[in-house]
């Protein structure tokens, strides 16, 4: 039996809730988001530039000793360069042993010229040369006075007037870099006694001592090499080697050589 159909209402009952009882809540005036405005930093966490010079006096900047340029590539130019400067030894052993020869013939006294220099750290070490010098001009060098070598100084030899203007008196140091203690490309290590004097003058002058002192380097192939006629040149030569130290890479040590082959044979402030 079927019953009628009829319509049923439902009405809320008191339990209900009404919709806009739910949505007030949410419907509260919230407070407004500012997002366009500069976050407030704490005064200690802001960014502040800070200079080269800064960074370099607190042991901050790039070639300071706090993982400077991922330490792999240091060990890698490390190795590369003792392995060329083997290879160069084995190449110009003909051309070494003749200028050998030359020196002993010329004038009296040892082929070799040993001088301490400052390494990198400041470690000091014996750089070596093939000696272009009279006997008694090298004896008086090894004293602190500071000495250098002038256009037609009466010292040089007439074998090392040749040896210097080709930069062939520096052939030996190949040895220094097969030891450890230079690199090819580097700050040029200058007298202890410069060293001492130019410290106190010159800005940032120590530096340079976060490299390995090299046979060539970035000042000596950009018109900074020979006499030292001023202090302001020293200061634009010391500059140049720490712009060298804090943007060092392969692709420029092989530029530099490349430059200094050129600079050799144009023969550019030699003597």
């Amino acid at each position: 039996m079927c019953w009628p159909c009829r319509s049923t209402t439902i009405r809320p009952t008191r339990r209900s809730v009404s919709s806009s009882s739910v949505s007030r809540p949410f419907m509260r005036k919230q407070p407004k988001s500012n997002v366009t405005s500069a976050p407030q930093w704490p005064e200690g966490a802001r960014v502040q530039e800070i200079s080269v010079e800064d960074r370099l006096a607190n042991g901050t900047a790039p070639g300071a000793d706090n993982g400077w340029r991922a330490s792999r590539w240091i060990v890698v130019k490390d190795l590369t360069e003792r392995v060329l400067a083997g290879m160069l030894l084995l190449v110009l052993a003909p051309l070494f042993l003749g200028v050998m020869l030359a020196v002993r013939l010329s004038s009296r006294g040892p082929i070799f010229y040993r001088q301490t220099r400052h390494g990198k750290d400041k470690i000091p070490f014996d750089i070596w040369k093939f000696r272009s010098m009279y006997v008694e001009s090298c004896d008086a060098r090894q004293s602190d006075r500071i000495w250098q070598a002038t256009e037609g100084d009466p010292r040089v030899t007439q074998v090392g007037r040749l040896l210097r203007r080709t930069s062939l008196d520096e052939l030996p140091q190949l040895l220094n870099v097969l030891a450890g203690e230079m690199a090819l490309v580097g700050p040029r290590p200058h007298a202890i006694a410069e060293d001492a004097h130019y410290a106190r003058i010159v800005q940032n002058y120590d530096g340079r001592f976060r490299m390995k002192p090299g046979i060539t380097g970035l000042a000596q192939v950009s018109g900074l090499r020979g006499e030292i006629v001023s202090d302001d040149f020293m200061q634009r030569r010391i500059k140049v080697d720490n712009d060298y130290a804090d943007q060092w890479s392969m692709a420029l040590d092989l530029w530099i050589l490349l430059r200094t082959v050129i600079v050799v044979f144009r023969k550019e402030q030699t003597y």
